[in-house]
């Protein structure tokens, strides 16, 4: 398992429409990606499969979410070794 350190975040204030609200959405940056920042996506459950950008309405909202996705980045849930056996709670791998 390769890992993917997070070395920056942002959100992007969005409005396509001035008569509308705009949308926040919130981006990281990976070490290995340089100057290319990625939304955060959310899997969709069901026969089409597939993943839709993770954006809301109200900016403290997106600011909780990223937030929370700080607390979560260094947490290794388990790890898989080159045998293919898992281990919980190891150090990143090479």
């Amino acid at each position: 398992m390769k890992a993917s350190i997070r070395t920056a975040y942002r959100i992007v204030k969005k409005t396509e429409d001035p008569e509308f609200d705009p949308i926040f959405i919130p981006q990281y940056q990976d070490e290995e990606t340089g100057e290319h920042w990625h939304t955060f996506r959310v899997q969709i459950r069901g026969r089409s499969g597939g993943a839709n950008p993770v954006y809301f309405y109200v900016l403290s909202d997106a600011i909780n979410y990223l937030d929370l996705q700080k607390r979560l980045e260094d947490v290794v849930v388990h790890y898989e070794d080159k045998t293919g056996e898992w281990s919980e709670n190891l150090p990143y791998g090479p």
